[in-house]
C-alpha cells in the first residue's frame, strides 16, 4: 500500500508539474517560417501575408479531432471571411493548413480533399509546430499582421491553442485585430477590396465604415447586397448552414465482436454487436450479447461426494451508454446494463461444487446469478484536445451463486447480493504530437471487504508514421494481503495502406483473492502471462481485427481451505482468440 501510495502521488506530481510548464509559454513575436506547398508549387513564407490575419491550421490525416477541427476553419473561417472580404475592419483572413506527416500522401490527399483545404504546407519534421508551442494536434494558431506592411512585416501571435475550442472562439479572436489601422492588403493590392470606389485614404476609411455596417446588419440574419455590383456581401440563406450547432449529421456505427477463451477442460466464448447513434452532441450506444460457459467438472480424489459432470451454461447481457457534450469543455456520461446468469466460469465450477455437497440438505436453494449497473461522470478538457480529466462513479448489485458452511446448527448460507461501488479518476493528456498518455486511479468497495485501491498507466507512442507501441501497466491493493500487479506492450506496424499487424505480449501476478461465493476459502496466488499476433483493417467507413494468442495460468500452493477446489485452480494453456468487425455510416 505504501508503494501504490507514493506512486499515485508522484503521477498525480508529474502531471500538475506537466502541466503547469505547459501552459506557461506566453504569446508573442510570432516565429518565422518557410514551408513548401504541399502540392509541390512553390513554398510559402510567413513574409508573404504581411498586412493580414494569418490563421495556422496543424494537422495529420490520422487525428480523429483534425477532421472537425480543419473542416470548420475552412468553412466557418476561411470561406467566412472571404465571402465577407476580411474581418469587420477590413483586413484579409488567410488560412494556412500544415500537414505534419510526411508518408502515405494518399491518405492525406484523401484528407484534404474531404474537407476541401484550399492552402496546404508540409512541416512534416514538426519544427514549425514546436516553434509555435505545439504539443498536440489539432493545433490552432492566430497571427496579427495588420500593423506591418510589406516593406515593414510585423507578426504576433495573439491566439494559440492546442485542440480546437470552436469557430466562434476563432472569429472572437480575429474581429478584433486591426482596430484603428488601415487594412492594407485586403484593399486595392489584390483585388479584395476592388469593389470600393476609389482609392484615397478618406474613402477606404469610408469604405470600412459602410463594411462594419453590412456586417452588423448580416449578422442580424439580413440578406444585404451592394447596389453598385448588384451582387450580395453576405447571403444569410448561406450563412445559416455554417452556424454552430445549425445542423448535425447523423453518424452511426455498427459493431461485431466474438470472443473465445479455450483449454482442455473449459470453454468460454461470448459474441456481441452493439449499435452507437451520434446526433450533434448526443451519442448513445446500446450493446447486447450472449455468452456461454462450458466446463468439466472434476471433484478431487478424495471428495467422497463429489463425481464429475458437464456444466453448460448461457449468460445474457445488454448495456445502454450515452455521451453529452455540454459546452465547449465538458461531456456527461451515462449508462446502465443488465445481465442474467453466471459471470465467469469460477462461479459455475464453485456452484457445482456447492449443489453435489449440500443440496439434500434443508436451506439450500438453487443459485439464480444476475446483476444490473448504473454509472455517471463527467469529462473535463482542461485543456483543448491535450488535457482531459474524468471522474465516474458506478453501482452494480450482482445476485450471485452463494457458497454454504455446515455445523452443529445446521447448513448456513452465504451473502446470496453483493453490492460495488467504484470510483475512477483518469487523467489523459498528450505530451508530444506522437506521444499521448493515460493515467487512471480507481477505489472499489464490495459488501463485506476492505477498499482496494488501483491504478492504471498506458502509454501511445507513434515511433513513426508505420510505427506505434502502447504500453500498460498497473497494480492493486485490498487489506488484509491481496496484491496484484501487471505490464504489458503491443507493437504495431502498418503493413500497406490499411493493413496493419501487431505482436503484443502481456505478464500478470497476484497474491491470492477472497472468493465472493465463499466464506473464508481464497484463491492461491497467480501467474499469467499471453503472446499474441493480431491483424487489422481501417478502410474507408468499415474496420476489422483479428487477434489471437496462447495464454498460461499458473497457481501457488494450496491451502487447506482450498483443497477441495484443486482442480478449479490447476494450471491451465489457453487458446485466446479475438475477431471484431466495423461499421460506420450516416
Amino acid at each position: 500500500m505504501k508503494v501504490l501510495g507514493r506512486f499515485m502521488v508522484a503521477a498525480l506530481g508529474w502531471v500538475v508539474c506537466w502541466l503547469g510548464a505547459a501552459g506557461a509559454a506566453e504569446l508573442g513575436e510570432a516565429p518565422v517560417f518557410k514551408l513548401e506547398r504541399w502540392d509541390r508549387q512553390g513554398s510559402v513564407a510567413l513574409s508573404d501575408f504581411a498586412g493580414k490575419v494569418v490563421v495556422l491550421d496543424f494537422f495529420a490525416y490520422w487525428c480523429v479531432p483534425c477532421q472537425k477541427a480543419s473542416s470548420e476553419v475552412e468553412t466557418k473561417i476561411r470561406a467566412y471571411y472571404a465571402a465577407r472580404q476580411g474581418n469587420p475592419q477590413g483586413f484579409e483572413v488567410v488560412v494556412l493548413s500544415v500537414n505534419v506527416e510526411a508518408e502515405h500522401r494518399t491518405k492525406t490527399a484523401s484528407f484534404i480533399e474531404k474537407n476541401r483545404l484550399a492552402l496546404v504546407v508540409d512541416d512534416t519534421e514538426g519544427k514549425t509546430l514546436r516553434s509555435y508551442g505545439g504539443v498536440g494536434l489539432p493545433h490552432l494558431v492566430v497571427i496579427d499582421g495588420t500593423t506591418g506592411s510589406r516593406e515593414d512585416p510585423r507578426f504576433r501571435v495573439v491566439y494559440r491553442k492546442g485542440g480546437f475550442e470552436g469557430a466562434e472562439k476563432l472569429r472572437a479572436v480575429i474581429d478584433r485585430l486591426g482596430a484603428g489601422a488601415k487594412p492594407r492588403s485586403a484593399v486595392g493590392s489584390d483585388g479584395a477590396g476592388a469593389w470600393m470606389a476609389g482609392g484615397g485614404d478618406e474613402q477606404d476609411e469610408d469604405g470600412i465604415r459602410v463594411r462594419r455596417v453590412l456586417h452588423r446588419l448580416g449578422e442580424q440574419g439580413l440578406l444585404l447586397q451592394w447596389a453598385s455590383l448588384g451582387e450580395p456581401v453576405m447571403d444569410s440563406r448561406a450563412d445559416t448552414s455554417e452556424e454552430e450547432g445549425s445542423s448535425a449529421a447523423v453518424a452511426q456505427r455498427v459493431s461485431l465482436a466474438f470472443d473465445g477463451a479455450l483449454s482442455s477442460d473449459i470453454q468460454l466464448m461470448q459474441e456481441s454487436a452493439s449499435y452507437r447513434l451520434g446526433y450533434g452532441t448526443w451519442e448513445l450506444t446500446l450493446t447486447g450479447g450472449l455468452g456461454t460457459i462450458g466446463a468439466d467438472y472434476v471433484p478431487v480424489d478424495f471428495d467422497f461426494l463429489g463425481e464429475s459432470t458437464r456444466l453448460d451454461e448461457l449468460r445474457g447481457f445488454g448495456q445502454l451508454t450515452g455521451r453529452w457534450r455540454w459546452g465547449e469543455r465538458f461531456t456527461v456520461v451515462g449508462g446502465g446494463g443488465l445481465y442474467d446468469g453466471f459471470a465467469d466460469y469460477r462461479s459455475v465450477w464453485l456452484s457445482e461444487y456447492y449443489r453435489q455437497q449440500f443440496s439434500t440438505l434443508p436451506g439450500y436453494e438453487s443459485p439464480n446469478p444476475s446483476g444490473h449497473n448504473v454509472s455517471g461522470g463527467v469529462r473535463w478538457e482542461y485543456w483543448a484536445a491535450v488535457g482531459f480529466a474524468q471522474l465516474e462513479v458506478g453501482y452494480l448489485a450482482d445476485r450471485i451463486a452463494p457458497g454454504y458452511e455446515i455445523d452443529f446448527d445446521g447448513l448456513r448460507q452465504g451473502r446470496t447480493t453483493l453490492h460495488t461501488t467504484s470510483w475512477r479518476i483518469s487523467l489523459e493528456n498528450v505530451l508530444h504530437r506522437r506521444l499521448r498518455v493515460l493515467h487512471e486511479f480507481r477505489r472499489i468497495d464490495t459488501s463485506d471487504r476492505d477498499s482496494r485501491l488501483g491504478y492504471q498507466g498506458t502509454a501511445n507512442l507513434a515511433l513513426g508514421e508505420r510505427w506505434v507501441v502502447r504500453m500498460q501497466g498497473g497494480l492493486s491493493s485490498e487489506a488484509p494481503q491481496f496484491e496484484s500487479w501487471y505490464a504489458g506492450a503491443t507493437v504495431e506496424y502498418e503493413l500497406a495502406a490499411g493493413w496493419l499487424v501487431s505482436l503484443s505480449a502481456r505478464y500478470y501476478e497476484d497474491t491470492g483473492e477472497i472468493e465472493n461465493s465463499n466464506f473464508t476459502n481464497a484463491a492461491p496466488p497467480l501467474e499469467a502471462w499471453q503472446a499474441g499476433l493480431g491483424l487489422r483493417y481501417v478502410g474507408e467507413g468499415w474496420a476489422f481485427k483479428l487477434f489471437a494468442a496462447p495464454y498460461s495460468t499458473r497457481y501457488g500452493a494450496f491451502g487447506i481451505g482450498t483443497a477441495f477446489f484443486a482442480n478449479l485452480y490447476r494450471d491451465r494453456g489457453w487458446g485466446l482468440v479475438q475477431a471484431a468487425l466495423d461499421w460506420e455510416f450516416q
